[in-house]
């Protein structure tokens, strides 16, 4: 059985720390989690830390703040997968930081990428993120 599931929310809602519990329930120690925040200032390396420190230790962690479609083509095999959080990897794509020739490796390749590597297995893949609103919406 896959399942997939989106976690969404706004800025310090709980949006981590509920994937972390629903990783934990389906997976226990047998997670993959894949972080995608970057540390750009203070503050930010401050959450970054929280949430490293907030992991099981036996968790394995995958930072993928660029690609994450190959980094998960590469990564160990679990049956659970947390993508902490879509959205930064979108908003950096959009704000130029990712080289132009990197935006062909879409983030929305999650679901196939992971599937195919589980195909005999049941898997869960909860991808967390923020509600975003186009401009003009």
């Amino acid at each position: 059985m896959a399942e997939l599931i989106l976690i969404l929310g706004g800025t310090r809602s709980g949006k981590s720390t509920l994937a972390e519990h629903m990783a934990h329930e389906r997976g226990g120690d047998d997670v993959l989690f894949v972080a995608t925040a970057q540390a750009f200032d203070d503050e930010m390396r401050e959450r970054i830390t929280a949430h490293q420190l907030s992991r099981p230790s036996a968790w394995r962690t995958l930072e993928a703040p660029l690609q994450l479609a190959t980094a998960l083509q590469t990564a160990p095999l679990a049956n659970t997968v947390v993508v902490d959080c879509i959205t930064l990897l979108a908003a950096c794509r959009r704000e130029g930081i990712i080289s132009p020739k990197l935006r062909h490796n879409s983030p929305f390749l999650v679901p196939s990428v992971v599937s195919g590597s589980h195909q005999a297995q049941e898997f869960h893949v909860l991808i967390v993120s923020w509600p975003v609103r186009c401009a003009g919406a």
